[in-house]
């Protein structure tokens, strides 16, 4: 017979057993007693409106390096730049600028490869009229712990009142209310499954964005927007969804 103590206060056991049990015993805490693997996840929660998703991506143009004779042009242009703005800018560094702004178009020049040169076109997506990006959070979790990130605020919510109608003579009467406090904003929840090789992890990600609808006259009792979504994904390690 075996006699197992836990002692919650330092996180340990306390076993009185037979030489063949303890045995069978330190053979099964140390499988169960190993450092458990971890998660970083970063993420961005934009907006982006489906009208303007055109202006976002990567555009690619190529020529020779003996004739600069252009390969490629563009379905849809960003910012109306054709292949021939983009092949001047390789051609020459003094089409470079030195100070860039968020949300502007950037070009590449002299990206060589066998050969071949390469201008690319970048559109950038923080300032761009059509996206609003609503947090960039991140966090660290143990393998099948769920991490939750919040940037809230709470707005307070009537959930009961009392006045009375009829007449007190021995007092007066006080009407009261209550409230309850309603989180308004991003919620972001984050389940991550580490695969036995370590080069996968399978992701639980639950996402919920809330607001104070700007149409709401009243502050006590706002109406509220709330848009959530729930999926599980499959991805290598250091991946992006």
């Amino acid at each position: 017979n075996a006699l197992v103590w836990a002692d919650t206060q330092t996180n340990a056991l306390v076993i009185t057993a037979p030489p063949k049990v303890m045995t069978t015993i330190l053979h099964i805490i140390a499988q169960l007693d190993i450092r458990q693997p971890q998660v970083l996840v970063q993420a961005i929660i934009a907006e982006v409106d489906v009208n303007r998703t055109s202006d976002l991506g990567v555009n690619w143009a190529a020529f020779s390096q003996v004739d600069k004779l252009p390969l490629g042009s563009f379905v849809e242009p960003v910012g109306n730049t054709s292949i021939v703005d983009l092949v001047a800018a390789a051609k020459s560094t003094s089409n470079l600028t030195t100070s860039l702004l968020e949300g502007t178009t950037i070009g590449i020049g002299e990206v060589s490869a066998g050969g071949v040169s390469f201008a690319a076109m970048l559109r950038a997506l923080r300032s761009n009229d059509g996206t609003n990006i609503v947090a960039t959070p991140s966090a660290v979790t143990l393998d099948n712990q769920a991490a939750v990130l919040k940037s809230v605020e709470e707005v307070p919510y009537v959930t009961g009142q009392y006045t009375s109608a009829s007449t007190v003579t021995n007092g007066a009467v006080t009407p009261f209310q209550t409230y309850q406090q309603l989180e308004v904003g991003t919620i972001l929840k984050v389940t991550p499954t580490i695969s036995a090789t370590g080069n996968s992890v399978m992701l639980k990600i639950s996402v919920e964005s809330s607001s104070v609808l700007p149409t709401s006259t009243s502050s006590v009792n706002p109406t509220t927007l709330k848009r959530s979504i729930t999926t599980n994904v499959l991805i290598r390690n250091k991946g992006i969804v």
